[in-house]
C-alpha cells in the first residue's frame, strides 16, 4: 500500500492511530466502538440532515409567514395603532347595538331616537357600509337599474312625463343622487327620498309610516333593506297609499330575515302572502339568485287607499301589525 495507508496490509503491518503509533488489539476494538457510537449519535440528532437558520432569520422569518389579521393592516399598508383598534371595535359594537334597536322598536320610536342624536344615524350607516362593502352585488345598484329600465319605458309611452319614485329608508339618498347627476336622467326620474335623519337637501326626515306625499302620486315605491322596525307593515301600507293604481312596489331584503319555507322559495312566505292579501298587491317578479338578499316586484291593484280589502279584516295599525309575520332581525358579523 501507499505510505498513508494504515490498514492491515500496509507496510509494517498492524493498525496505527492518527499519530502513526501502532494500536494493540484491545485498543483497536475500543476505537472502533467509539467510532460507531459517534456516527449513530450524528444520525439520530434532531437537526441531522437539516441546515440551521442563520441568526438573522430566527423568529423574524417565522413571523413573516404567519397570516396577518384584518386589524394588522390598513389600505396604506401600515398597521393600525392601539387607539385605532379600540375605535374600530367601539364603532362595531355601537353599530350592532343600533342595528338591534332599530329592528325591535317602532318607526316612531326610531325617528325620535335619531332626532335626539343624529350621530347615531352616522354611526349606523358607517357600520352598515363596512358590513356590505364586500357583497358581490349591492341592492341599491339593482334598484337603480330597475328604475332606469322603467323610466325608459314610461318616457316612450307617456311622452316625457317623469317617473315618480318614493325611496323609503334611503340612507344618503344614493338613488336620488344617481338620477340627479345628469340632466337627461333628471328629466325622466323624480325621486322623493325619506329617512329618519336628513343629512343632505335630497332627504326628508320622517317616520316611514307617515311620509309627506299625496295619495296616489308615485309610480314606484322602494324599500332597499329598509323594512326595519316591529311595525314594518305600516311602512308598506304607507307606500301603498302613495302609489298610483298599477304602481310598483320594489323590495330588497336580506335572505336570513325570512322564516324558512318549503324549498327555500320565499314567494310562499307569509310575508309575501300578507302583502298581496292585506294591501291588494300582486307579485310580478321574484329574484332569489343572490346569496345575500332577495328582491320582489309587486303591482298595486285597484284604488288602494290603504284599507284591508278582505271582509272581516281591520285596517287599524295595531291589528295590521299583529296579524303580520315577524321578520327576523338582520344580524351582522363582528369585524
Amino acid at each position: 500500500g501507499e505510505d498513508g495507508n494504515n490498514g492491515p496490509g500496509a507496510k509494517g503491518g498492524g493498525y496505527r492511530d492518527a499519530s502513526g503509533s501502532k494500536l494493540g488489539k484491545s485498543k483497536r476494538g475500543k476505537e472502533a466502538r467509539k467510532g460507531k457510537e459517534s456516527a449513530g449519535a450524528k444520525r439520530n440528532a434532531p437537526d441531522a440532515g437539516r441546515s440551521k437558520p442563520s441568526p438573522r432569520l430566527g423568529s423574524e422569518a417565522k413571523d413573516s409567514t404567519r397570516p396577518k389579521s384584518k386589524e394588522e393592516t390598513r389600505p396604506n399598508g401600515k398597521k393600525p395603532n392601539l387607539l385605532e383598534k379600540m375605535r374600530n371595535r367601539l364603532q362595531g359594537s355601537q353599530f350592532r347595538w343600533l342595528n338591534e334597536k332599530l329592528y325591535t322598536c317602532s318607526g316612531r320610536e326610531a325617528f325620535e331616537m335619531m332626532q335626539k342624536d343624529d350621530k347615531m344615524f352616522d354611526n349606523y350607516h358607517l357600520g352598515f357600509q363596512t358590513q356590505t362593502e364586500h357583497w358581490p352585488v349591492r341592492p341599491v345598484d339593482v334598484a337603480i337599474k330597475f328604475i332606469q329600465n322603467r323610466a325608459r319605458q314610461q318616457h316612450k309611452k307617456q311622452g316625457g312625463e317623469p317617473l315618480r319614485v318614493a325611496d323609503f329608508g334611503c340612507g344618503d339618498a344614493e338613488v336620488s343622487l344617481h338620477f340627479s347627476k345628469s340632466s337627461s336622467s333628471a328629466a325622466v326620474v323624480e325621486c322623493h327620498s325619506f329617512d329618519l335623519v336628513s343629512k343632505n337637501p335630497r332627504v326628508v326626515a320622517c317616520n316611514m309610516a307617515k311620509v309627506p306625499l299625496e295619495s296616489g302620486c308615485c309610480d314606484i315605491a322602494i324599500f332597499c333593506l329598509a323594512l326595519m322596525g316591529n311595525d314594518y307593515p305600516l311602512f308598506l301600507r304607507e307606500a301603498e297609499r302613495c302609489l298610483k293604481a298599477n304602481g310598483t312596489l320594489w323590495i330588497a331584503e336580506v335572505r336570513s330575515r325570512y322564516s324558512k319555507v318549503k324549498g327555500g322559495d320565499t314567494r310562499n312566505s307569509d310575508f309575501v302572502k300578507r302583502i298581496c292579501s292585506d294591501l291588494n298587491f300582486k307579485l310580478l317578479k321574484h329574484d332569489n339568485s343572490n346569496k345575500m338578499f332577495v328582491t320582489y316586484v309587486f303591482e298595486k291593484h285597484g284604488q288602494g287607499k290603504g284599507k284591508a280589502n278582505e271582509a272581516g279584516k281591520s285596517s287599524s295599525p295595531q291589528d295590521l301589525v299583529a296579524s303580520w309575520p315577524k321578520l327576523s332581525s338582520c344580524v351582522y358579523k363582528k369585524r
